[in-house]
């Protein structure tokens, strides 16, 4: 017996009707789903089910839920959405998407949830999940259609998590407490939801001044926001030590070590806004609303995932676009391109020809060159510790010119000027 199994998340708010308890009133979770595929036989190239098919249709059905208040969805208006409800809902919808799919499951951090035990890193050692109370105790399932019950793992995600809202009721989307068990001398403490989160408070993994290292400003002085925290995992992706941790900071203590690092700098200095995924933190817009009211160009670079409508039209936006062989394709939000001004950049990623391919097709089959500022070809460079091949950029070139595409080759002036492995550069 073969299994392919495709795990995504999703935040949402949502209310348990007739619950005698905390979870009666509007609250949010960072839903992790696990939907696993089970067959006896393999197809004639060696396949149970193409793996993007399968990720492309769980995340049709995760668009309606993502950042939604799931009791004004259907059949949710009428349904109670608990776990066990919402797992039921992704099993019949993908299953109509793709006949045959055998059976996933949901978490929402209540009691037995879905998660695989132990499919979360920590970076101070092993985390023992439990609930923050005792609301719905009964949270698993081990019935509709082979739902899986197994221990919730949700406090990863709660940890980088901000404060959402929805119809006017504030919730929060971590409703974990964990143990953390540190390496040294096996230290156990009970960390609660005020320990992770202080209102209007974001997670910052690093801030700190260097040169722009891509783009159109490419060599220019530029202050660098690294906020903690993503949803997508490329394979080619050079700052994974961004996914977790990270420094709880408000917008006044981010503002004040952006003016320290300015120092007597003239003009408009750049400050860019990173991560991982900046805009899946909530403080980003009145972070962006500060810095541009203190006369910063400020540049957002993110993923593509995430509608950047929000963003004052100010913020200069640099969009990836994913291409096939970053792991993460057909993840870039459509609705993007109507947000998109003459001042922003689109960036492909490319690591292969058919990456390359993609690039130039989506970019031309969209008109990008002539509706924002650039659009950059960037190469992937090679890991430093050599697990990942690179391409070499001279190949991207003659494959440009060949095909005379109006795009800007892109490449990482601070992996030139410094060692590519080194950080806060």
């Amino acid at each position: 017996m073969f299994q392919v199994s495709v795990e995504e998340t999703f935040s949402a708010g949502h209310a348990l009707r007739g619950y005698k308890g905390k979870c009666e009133n509007p609250h949010g979770h960072n839903y992790r789903v696990q939907v696993t595929l089970e067959g006896p036989q393999l197809d004639g190239i060696g396949l149970l089910i193409d793996f993007t098919q399968l990720k492309h249709v769980m995340r049709e059905v995760i668009k309606r839920l993502d950042h939604q208040f799931i009791n004004d969805l259907e059949p949710f208006t009428k349904l109670n959405p608990s776990a066990e409800n919402i797992a039921k809902y992704f099993y019949e919808e993908v299953a109509a998407g793709r006949p045959g799919y055998g059976r996933h499951c949901v978490g929402d951090g209540h009691g037995d949830g879905q998660v695989s035990p132990g499919s979360l890193g920590c970076s101070k050692g092993p985390r023992r999940n439990e609930s923050l109370n005792s609301d719905h105790p009964d949270s698993g399932a081990d019935r509709d259609g082979g739902l899986c019950r197994r221990p919730a793992n949700d406090g990863l995600l709660s940890g980088i998590s901000a404060i959402d809202c929805s119809h006017g009721a504030v919730f929060r989307r971590d409703l974990l407490a964990f143990e953390e068990i540190r390496e040294k001398g096996k230290e156990q403490r009970t960390l609660a939801v005020s320990d992770l989160h202080t209102p209007f408070s974001m997670f910052i993994t690093e801030i700190f001044k260097s040169i722009q290292g891509e783009g159109t400003r490419a060599g220019r002085p530029c202050i660098f926001v690294r906020l903690t925290g993503c949803n997508l995992r490329c394979t080619w992706c050079d700052t994974a030590y961004a996914f977790h941790g990270g420094q709880k900071m408000d917008v006044e203590e981010v503002m004040e070590r952006v003016e320290a690092l300015r120092g007597s700098a003239v003009g408009a200095p750049l400050v860019e806004l990173t991560g991982g995924e900046p805009l899946l933190q909530e403080e980003i817009y009145p972070l962006t609303d500060r810095l541009l009211a203190a006369g910063y160009v400020v540049l957002m670079e993110t993923s593509g995932e995430r509608l950047i409508g929000r963003l004052a039209k100010a913020v200069i936006k640099i969009v990836d676009v994913k291409c096939p062989d970053s792991g993460e394709p057909e993840t870039f939000d459509m609705r993007n391109l109507k947000e998109l001004t003459g001042e922003d950049e689109v960036k492909f990623v490319i690591s292969s020809r058919r990456d390359y391919e993609f690039a130039r097709d989506f970019m031309r089959k969209h008109s990008l060159a002539g509706h924002v500022k650039e659009v950059l070809f960037s190469p992937v460079h090679e890991d430093p510790s050599a697990k990942r091949k690179g391409l070499e950029p001279r190949q991207l070139v003659e494959w440009m010119l060949a095909d005379g595409v109006e795009a800007r080759l892109g490449l990482q002036l601070h992996k030139i000027v410094w060692d590519p492995a080194l950080r806060g550069v």
